[in-house]
């Protein structure tokens, strides 16, 4: 009764955020007079299953922006009692949730699951930003690799309530070896690891975003990849902020299917401690 008592009050608050925004007008598709209406929203498959054929009705009239937006806060309320509170994490976390909402796969358990991993992933990439050299040296120093990054993430991952589920270096995995591991209930979540010490935005890295796509072969169509930015884009120069490093990509692998999403996360290597800033 509680779980029941909880999903209804949430419906009331999603349907109530969404009349909200159709009363105010500034989340409905405009039209031109002669122009052909465009193509209706898609809603999201996390909205379905929640407000179900009579909700999905009262809010057919909001825009995609607007409705990935609610499966977002939706996805943040249902695993709200893990998630990090703070500011800007919940903002980079709520604006991936967003993006990952047209997923088919984004649905039921897999909500607050890839909503958990999202969440300590960002957490671990804040973290680090304000380490010491005294607590994690390899980002502060030339040579950093691959294996540095999983060791550090593995153990950040190991520590919290998904540690009996993570594991490193599984094989079989679409035809390969994955780095990193997160298992649930009935699905797998996998984290692609790279060290680069290009400048070459991640969204180019064509043949790392590929990679991380093809574990996703048989199992959801939601992955993660984390670089290590080993050299410093400017020499003895501040890090970029922590908006700038959580970037997603959506891969179309066959015409006409669905896309595989890829949420992708960035930590600065060669780093500078502040005082030696010029």
């Amino acid at each position: 009764m509680p779980q029941l008592r909880d999903r209804l009050a949430t419906a009331e608050t999603v349907l109530a955020a969404a009349h909200a925004r159709l009363s105010n007008g500034t989340s409905t598709a405009k039209e031109s007079p002669g122009k052909q209406p465009e193509q209706a929203a898609e809603v999201p498959s996390v909205l379905v299953d929640l407000l179900g054929p009579e909700g999905i009705a009262s809010i057919a009239r909001l825009d995609q922006a607007a409705l990935d937006e609610l499966a977002a806060a939706l996805a943040d309320r249902r695993a709200a009692t893990d998630l990090d509170p703070d500011l800007i994490v919940t903002r980079v976390r709520r604006n991936m949730l967003a993006r990952l909402a047209s997923s088919p796969d984004f649905t039921g358990d897999v909500v607050e699951a890839v909503t958990k991993v999202l969440d300590l992933l960002i957490k671990f990439i804040a973290n680090r930003l304000n380490t010491q050299a005294s607590w994690h040296p390899y980002l502060f120093r030339e040579g950093a690799d691959e294996k540095d990054l999983q060791k550090d993430l593995y153990d950040w991952l190991t520590q919290g309530q998904l540690g009996s589920a993570t594991q490193v270096e599984v094989q079989e995995i679409g035809g390969g070896r994955v780095d990193i591991m997160i298992g649930f209930s009935g699905f797998q979540v996998y984290l692609e690891l790279k060290e680069d010490e290009t400048q070459v935005p991640v969204a180019n890295k064509a043949a790392y975003i590929k990679q991380t796509v093809s574990y996703q072969a048989s199992g959801i169509r939601i992955g993660f990849l984390i670089v290590l930015r080993s050299k410093a884009a400017k020499a003895k120069s501040p890090d970029p902020h922590l908006t700038d490093l959580v970037t997603h990509a959506v891969v179309e692998v066959t015409s006409g299917s669905p896309g595989r999403h890829v949420v992708m996360l960035e930590l600065p290597g060669g780093r500078t401690k502040p005082s030696g800033m010029k």
